[in-house]
């Protein structure tokens, strides 16, 4: 199954809220920055028309013309109310431009005490006297003119900062879009793989119904721990993953048992004088064989047993040394029959020791048995719909030799299925120390045995 996107859901929501955001801020920070420097704009031409008023009434005392409307004190009021009202009617806060606010109060003081100056040197000279003169309203004015053009180089100033934040505001905008575009592209494609992912989980379920195999259950349960992998809940899959496995346990782990309790096989084995047994080859001899019909197993030497079906089988195998009292042809047959279930997948026999006595394994990578077969094997009077006939007669001959078999599916790392393991368990007998082995029904062995002692 193809991996999940690495963008999750929330955090493609959450870039597209955010670069959502900061782009509303920054749409804010530009409109803001915007009128900033419309204002810095009108307040420099407001200041410029009210200069430009002082100007007309400098021209009109150095030409002395007295009779000029622009030495009117009305006039030269104006004028000073219109420096003084500049930077209100411009809308200009002129308390957060330092230096400019400074300035301009400057301006408005000194135009004012310019046309006092003008005011008083034309009234203190009559036209029918000799001029004053007017260096002193010349001196004045050069003032109020420097200031004038301090405070335009200071207003020049708040507007390019004004236009550099502009600036600044429009390459964020630009990166905003960039990012909203990029978080829909990711999005996009997230369920783009998403709907793909869909549809191979749905081609996966409708191969499973024409190949008959959706009552498998362990193929059914793997296509719905995708499900919910690929649905996001890491959780539920875990969940779901641990009572599937209890329940598959469950399953096929009980060994095979005969039916009845009055018809459990039994093995008595008598302890007499030490007896050296040589190991038994493969095909037992016709006498060993004619014994084991009179109820004596045969003693079988495990190793080359399971190094002669390997090679039959062309199987890898690891075995231990160990000997049982099993018949040997009847355990060759039943791992080949075993053999055959898994055929076509990557198989190994394994043969070890254990505290109870010897398993003998069968392991299959990739291969899994579905519920039918499971249930089969941990029940007798189970049905066999669905249950393969190779693991039927394995089963049978298994519970025919009185061997103990088990079936289940191994689990690999991630807790998915990883394969079928098939399992023999034979008691190891001590090879100096036994006599014979007999095998029979309870009852049967009971009477045997009296049988000799009254003999």
């Amino acid at each position: 199954m193809k991996k999940v996107p690495f963008f999750s859901l929330e955090r493609v929501l959450m870039l597209a809220g955010f670069t959502l955001v900061l782009g509303v801020a920054g749409f804010w920070h530009h409109r803001q920055n915007g009128a900033i420097s419309e204002r810095m704009a009108a307040l420099q031409q407001g200041i410029g028309t009210c200069f430009s008023r002082v100007n007309q009434t400098f021209t009109a005392a150095m030409i002395r013309d007295t009779r000029s409307p622009y030495l009117s004190r009305d006039f030269m009021a104006l004028s000073d109310e219109c420096l003084r009202d500049s930077a209100k009617t411009a809308g200009v806060d002129l308390g957060t431009l330092g230096k400019a606010a400074r300035l301009h109060n400057e301006l408005v003081s000194e135009a004012y005490w310019f046309h006092e100056k003008v005011t008083k040197v034309l009234a203190a000279n009559p036209l029918d006297k000799t001029p004053a003169p007017l260096a002193a309203v010349s001196e004045k004015y050069g003032k109020v003119e420097g200031l004038r053009l301090d405070l335009a180089d200071q207003i020049d100033v708040a507007q390019g900062r004004a236009r550099a934040a502009r600036g600044r505001d429009e390459w964020l905008l630009l990166a905003c879009v960039g990012m909203f575009l990029f978080s829909l592209a990711v999005l996009g494609v997230r369920e783009l793989r998403f709907a793909r992912l869909r549809r191979e989980l749905e081609r996966q379920a409708l191969s499973l119904l024409n190949t008959g195999k959706a009552n498998v259950g362990a193929m059914v349960d793997q296509l719905m721990l995708n499900c919910l992998s690929a649905a996001g809940m890491p959780v539920t899959a875990q969940v779901f993953r641990d009572y599937h496995g209890e329940v598959m346990e469950r399953l096929g782990g009980a060994p095979v048992r005969e039916g009845a309790a009055d018809t459990e096989a039994a093995s008595v084995m008598m302890e007499t004088a030490p007896l050296e047994i040589a190991p038994a080859p493969l095909a037992a001899s016709a006498a060993t064989r004619e014994a084991g019909r009179d109820g004596v197993a045969d003693m079988v030497s495990l190793r080359p047993l399971l190094t002669t079906v390997a090679t039959r089988m062309g199987l890898p195998m690891d075995a231990q040394d160990g000997q049982a009292a099993v018949d040997g042809e009847a355990l060759a047959q039943v791992i080949q029959s075993m053999g055959m279930r898994l055929a076509g997948w990557d198989i190994r026999l394994v043969g070890e020791r254990s505290e109870r006595g010897y398993n003998i394994r069968l392991l299959g990578d990739g291969v899994c048995l579905n519920s039918a077969e499971l249930e089969y094997a941990s029940n007798v009077e189970a049905s066999l719909d669905g249950v393969d006939l190779n693991l039927v007669q394995a089963l049978e001959l298994a519970r025919g030799a009185g061997i103990v078999a088990h079936a289940r599916n191994r689990r690999g790392a991630d807790g998915s299925i990883a394969g079928a393991e098939l399992v023999l368990e034979l008691p190891l007998v001590a090879g100096r120390t036994l006599n014979q082995v007999m095998s029979g029904k309870k009852r049967d062995l009971v009477a045997r045995l009296r049988g000799d002692t009254h003999a």
